[in-house]
């Protein structure tokens, strides 16, 4: 085995061969054919069917271990490497000589006839899987050399004890291969153990090739002999039936794996740094597309061949280790679930081209987003750049670099002008949200008007992606070429804050500064939006992303795998998300639960939704609790009666540079079951605060806004969903830094300069009661299990609680203060109190 011209690995003979072993009627009539062409091609004819060919004896010396060859080995002149003679061309020297004095009649040299020897190999064939055949041959030397009547009596013992006894000579080879198999399955758990980094070291891949390659080797000679063994046997007992299927899907498996590592070192080695390995030399090529498709056929043909032995199981006759609900049994019962994995994989690898950029680039859009002045998808958007990606890497020129977001939207806004609807008193041109967005307060601001700034206003971040994606290919000289984005990668500080603390402290010359994990967030703002007259206000957060680029590409292998663990996290807990425009990539991310977006595949659950429409950042200084009390009915419906609390307790600054906003204005929406049925709520914002003439934001913005009104604000409370399958409750929250007597003193002269001085935490209570049927069921005996599904939203800083009752009687009615839910809690049980980090599943049995 070697590697061929293009550096991928070759095939050994007996490896590419197995193909034809399941279509040619099993591993015997593999060897049997394959051993017949071996004799044709060297010029045989078929009376020569039984002539020594040699059999591979190239298997790392196995065979000269244990008590065969002490039996076998101690007479004759033997090699000193493999313990037989053998010819110039590496033929036992007894095969050689036998083929020479053999004429075409079938009759060695001396007259003798050589039927008992023919009969011999036909038995030692039958019942030696992968020994070589010149062993025989050696009997038959051995034999020549004694006396003619006690060679005839030793030939008609030999034949009559090998008749008998044929399917027993594996077992003296299968002791060993299962020991091996074992140690080798040990061996690559211990390689492999961790995370999926380890797809993306090279010697990690090479060594687990290597320990494959042997586990598929000892499980071909197992298979072959328990399939020779087990025959009769299985025919009798289900278990030794069992058996034979078991050996046969360890060794389809095994193959299988063995071409996926390879599929791997193919794909996923070159890609070692990915998009961080800048380059203009492309990683990948098509033709190793196609390789890696070519080796993913083989796999999943290996595969299906398990999964037809799997079917044939006697599950009841199974050793205990494999029956089901055992460990082993569990991994068992995932098999039928491979075709649909291969069918995933194929998808991803026809998709690779566009994604990974072969052929031609691949252009990303990169989002970082400002959590502390939230939106829905993660935070208010401020820096984006278009990252260029060539065969798997990527480009050096142009490198990928972080730039301020008011430009592109400014010039967006002038390719893209809009004519006002009919009757607006507006009179702008530029581009206004989607309809769905109609309660975007900064939708009539003739300076930018709409733009990527705001454009993840949905809690879905596909939708969010599919918008900024459109607002940036409609905005001149974004994309280079005017090419089509293949997708965006959105990200919140966090994921910058623990990068930070794997690769260390950041220092900007500059700007005579050290950015740390800890003071990220605030030596942003203040770079950005106080430190004076230094150029492009973005400047910094360009340098800085530029850096930490460059630390970590020169982090060695074993920090690129922490890397990795905190790229997975961080798109867990959605403070990384990606999307791809090729709709086969996204719907496996989709199936993954990778891709960031709303639940709409039923069940119980509910996900609340924050945005930030006060223009500062204020959410730097919010905490918010949710705690759900689910009532299970004895119909199996589910009443739920949420309490949302909400705190700003202001400690610093919000930035808020061109607006009087240092209180917290949020939009929120509380997403339940689309079959929930909304009983009500409380704690909203009353309708007409603002006063209707008054618009409520009129007043605080450079350019006063002329066309707002009260159709573009919350003024109470909606139950339009913009989310299809999704039920919603979305009301206004207002929490002031100041006195709170009234909302009418919402940003009061008097309120702000308390802000300024003195501020005071308050909080707001939100309160929804809304009922899910079909929640659960219960069994024969009343028990049963009930679940339901707690979305996190990207960027935001909650806790949940979860409470369940089953037997008290709690009201259909909406609770509408602290005081009186504390009390319905004391009839439940708390099952669930953490921070909400991830989409979170509460299950509880009863």
């Amino acid at each position: 085995m070697g590697e061929s011209r293009d550096g991928h690995r070759e095939q050994p003979e007996w490896r590419s061969q197995q193909e034809e072993s399941r279509r040619g009627g099993g591993l015997l009539s593999r060897f049997s054919a394959r051993h017949s062409r071996a004799r044709q091609s060297a010029g045989a004819t078929p009376d020569d069917e039984w002539d020594d060919i040699s059999w591979d004896d190239t298997w790392e010396g196995n065979w000269e271990t244990g008590e065969w060859n002490a039996a076998w080995g101690a007479t004759g002149n033997a090699d000193a490497a493999t313990g037989w003679a053998t010819d110039a061309q590496g033929m036992p020297a007894a095969a050689s000589a036998a083929a020479t004095r053999r004429t075409a009649g079938g009759r060695d040299d001396d007259g003798r006839d050589d039927t008992l020897g023919m009969a011999l190999n036909t038995l030692a064939q039958l019942g030696a899987v992968g020994a070589p055949l010149s062993r025989l041959a050696r009997i038959r030397l051995l034999m020549r050399r004694r006396p003619a009547a006690a060679a005839m009596l030793a030939f008609f013992l030999l034949g009559f004890m090998l008749t008998c006894c044929a399917p027993a000579i594996p077992l003296l080879r299968l002791g060993y291969d299962a020991a091996d198999a074992a140690y080798r399955v040990s061996v690559l758990q211990q390689m492999l153990a961790g995370d999926s980094a380890q797809l993306l070291n090279g010697d990690k891949l090479n060594q687990a090739q290597a320990q494959v390659d042997g586990l598929e080797r000892d499980l071909y000679e197992i298979n072959g002999a328990v399939g020779l063994v087990g025959a009769p046997i299985g025919a009798l007992s289900p278990a030794a039936r069992d058996d034979q299927l078991l050996v046969r899907i360890g060794f389809d498996l095994s193959a299988a794996s063995d071409d996926s590592i390879q599929v791997a070192r193919t794909v996923l080695t070159p890609l070692q740094g990915g998009a961080l390995s800048a380059s203009d030399t492309p990683a990948l090529q098509p033709s190793d597309i196609q390789q890696a498709r070519n080796l993913l056929a083989d796999a999943q043909a290996h595969t299906l061949d398990a999964l037809a032995a799997y079917h044939q199981i006697d599950q009841s006759a199974l050793p205990s280790q494999f029956k089901p609900g055992s460990k082993y049994g569990k991994l068992l019962a995932l098999l039928p679930l491979a075709p649909n994995i291969f069918a995933e994989l194929k998808t991803l690898l026809d998709a690779a081209p566009g994604l990974l950029g072969i052929g031609q680039p691949a252009y990303y859009l990169v989002v970082a987003m400002d959590r502390t002045e939230l939106r829905a998808g993660g935070g208010f958007q401020g820096n984006y750049g278009i990252l260029e990606i060539k065969g798997g890497r990527q480009s050096k020129t142009p490198a990928l670099s972080l730039g301020d977001v008011y430009p592109l939207d400014a010039a967006y806004a002038l390719a893209n002008p809009e004519t006002p609807p009919a009757g607006s008193s507006c009179g702008h041109t530029t581009p206004e949200p989607p309809e769905y967005y109609w309660w975007w307060p900064v939708r009539c601001d003739p300076k930018y008007g709409w733009g990527l700034r705001d454009s993840n206003l949905s809690p879905d971040f596909p939708t969010n992606a599919q918008t900024a994606m459109q607002i940036v290919q409609d905005t001149p000289n974004q994309v280079p070429n005017g090419a089509h984005l293949a997708g965006e990668i959105a990200f919140t500080p966090v994921l910058i804050e623990d990068l930070l603390s794997l690769t260390g402290s950041i220092t900007l010359k500059q700007y005579h500064v050290t950015v740390t994990p800890q003071n990220l967030e605030a030596t942003i703002h203040y770079f950005q939006l106080v430190y004076p007259n230094q150029g492009e206000r973005k400047q910094f957060t360009h340098l800085l992303s530029a850096t930490l680029l460059a630390r970590i590409k020169s982090l060695h292998s074993a920090q690129l795998k922490s890397v990795l663990t905190l790229v997975e996290h961080a798109i867990l807990t959605k403070d990384l998300q990606i999307y791809l425009a090729d709709p086969r990539a996204e719907l496996i991310l989709r199936q993954l639960g990778l891709a960031s977006s709303v639940n709409t595949g039923g069940g119980d659950g509910f996900f609340v939704v924050d945005t930030n429409n006060g223009a500062n950042k204020a959410n730097i200084y919010i905490t918010e609790q949710q705690t759900d009390l689910v009532t299970l009915l004895p119909n199996g419906g589910a009443l739920h009666h949420l309490h949302i609390s909400v705190t700003y307790n202001k400690q610093g600054t919000v930035y808020n540079l061109d607006t009087p906003f240092e209180d917290y204005s949020d939009i929120q929406r509380t997403y339940v079951p689309g079959d929930a049925t909304l009983l009500g709520w409380s704690g909203f914002v009353p309708p007409n605060t603002f006063g209707a003439s008054a618009c409520g934001f009129s007043v605080q913005f450079s350019s006063p806004i002329t066309d707002c009104a009260v159709d573009h604000l919350i003024n109470g409370v909606t139950t339009n969903s913009d989310v299809a399958g999704r039920a919603m409750v979305m009301g206004s929250l207002l929490l002031m830094c100041g006195d709170e007597t009234a909302y009418n003193q919402y940003n009061s002269r008097a309120e702000l300069q308390q802000c300024d001085t003195t501020p005071m935490a308050h909080t707001q209570d939100i309160f929804l009661i809304w009922y899910t049927p079909h929640a659960y069921t219960r069994n024969a005996d009343g028990h049963g299990i009930y679940s339901e599904l707690i979305e996190r939203q990207a960027g935001s800083v909650d806790t949940l609680a979860v409470y369940i009752a089953t037997g008290a009687q709690t009201p259909t009615t909406v609770v509408s203060d602290p005081a009186s839910y504390a009390a319905l809690l004391q009839q439940a049980k708390l099952v669930y109190n953490h921070s909400l980090d991830t989409n979170t599943t509460i299950t509880y049995a009863f």
